[in-house]
C-alpha cells in the first residue's frame, strides 16, 4: 500500500510540475513575443531618424562673428546684442559662445 502511494504522489508531483512548466513556458513565449514586436517599433527607421533629427543642432541657423575683440568687463551676448542695435536687426540669441582655445595673440570668433 505504501509503494502504491508513493507512485500516486510522485505522479501527481509530476503531473503538477510539468502544467507548471508548460504555464511557465508559455509565460515566456508571450513575453518575448511582446518585447519583440516593442522593440520592432522602438527600433523602426522613421523612429531612429525623427530621434536623430530632434538631437542634431541646426547648425544653419548660427552666425559667426570675427573681429570681436575680447573683453572681460562684458559679456559676448551684450556686445553682440550691441552690434545687432548698431546694425537695426532684433533676432533673438539663444546662445552665444566663443569657437576655439584662447589664446593672446588671436581674437577668437563668436557663434551665435
Amino acid at each position: 500500500m505504501k509503494d502504491s502511494q508513493l507512485e500516486s504522489s510522485i505522479s501527481a508531483v509530476q503531473t503538477v510540475v510539468k502544467e507548471e512548466m508548460n504555464s511557465y513556458s508559455s509565460a515566456l513565449q508571450t513575453a518575448a513575443t511582446n518585447m519583440k514586436q516593442t522593440c520592432v517599433s522602438a527600433l523602426a527607421p522613421t523612429k531612429i531618424r525623427a530621434a536623430l533629427a530632434s538631437a542634431t543642432v541646426d547648425r544653419s541657423a548660427n552666425l559667426i562673428v570675427y573681429g570681436l575683440a575680447e573683453n572681460n568687463d562684458d559679456s559676448d551676448s551684450t556686445r553682440v546684442k550691441e552690434l545687432f542695435q548698431n546694425l537695426a536687426e532684433a533676432p533673438v540669441l539663444v546662445e552665444v559662445d566663443r569657437l576655439g582655445r584662447r589664446r593672446d595673440e588671436h581674437v577668437r570668433p563668436v557663434r551665435v
